[in-house]
Parts: structure tokens; sequence; C-alpha cells
């Protein structure tokens, strides 16, 4: 849920509430750092299950600036989402090519 401010008040703001079985803090944190630096972010957990994102911008912008920038965040959290699972899912993956790389180093004593 988003809503924006009346223009006189000069501030643009918005709630956006968000569940914790679908988005954990770790990846709404990681998108709001990816935020443009003209918007801070104070994020709450009001009651379980629910996260509060309030956004509001430091400088001033048009609504449809500020709406493309609710957007925006929105597409980044499901892009850090994604991140998230695809880091899990290929975790052991990894490790394993890691291990195969540094093996190859000669940094370690043949025993």
């Amino acid at each position: 849920m988003a809503s924006v401010t009346p223009e006189n008040e000069r501030t643009l703001s918005a709630t956006i509430k968000l569940e914790s079985q679908v988005f954990d803090l770790d990846t709404i944190k990681r998108a709001a750092y990816r935020l443009p630096s003209n918007i801070s972010i104070d994020i709450r957990v009001p009651n379980e299950p629910t996260i509060e994102c309030h956004l509001v911008a430091t400088s001033p912008l048009g609504e449809d600036e500020w709406l493309a920038t609710i957007a925006r965040f929105r597409r980044e959290l499901l892009d850090q989402d994604l991140r998230r699972t695809i880091s899990k899912e290929t975790e052991v993956l990894r490790n394993v090519i890691l291990g195969l790389a540094f093996s190859k180093t000669g940094l370690q004593d043949d025993v």
C-alpha cells in the first residue's frame, strides 16, 4: 500500500506493507540500500508477520518520479529476493568450484 501526501505538504512519503513470509529483513535492507540517495527509509516490524517500509523523499520530487521510485523499490525487492534464492540453491556448487580452484594453487604443501 503506497500513499502520496498532497503536494502542498512538500514531503512525499509512502508506507509499503510486506509480509515476512514473502520477504525477509535482509532482502528488504538490500533493496533499500539500492534506493536513490534522495530517499530515506524506515523499516519497522509493528506486528508479525507484517513489515512496514516507510519511504520519504529527502529532496523535492515530482509525483511521477516519486511513483517511479516506489515501483523501482518493489522491483528491487523481487530482484534481491531472487538473488537470495539463487545464492542458496547454488551454494554447494559454488563451494565445490572454489575448493577445486584453490586446490590447484600450490599454496598448500602436498601431504
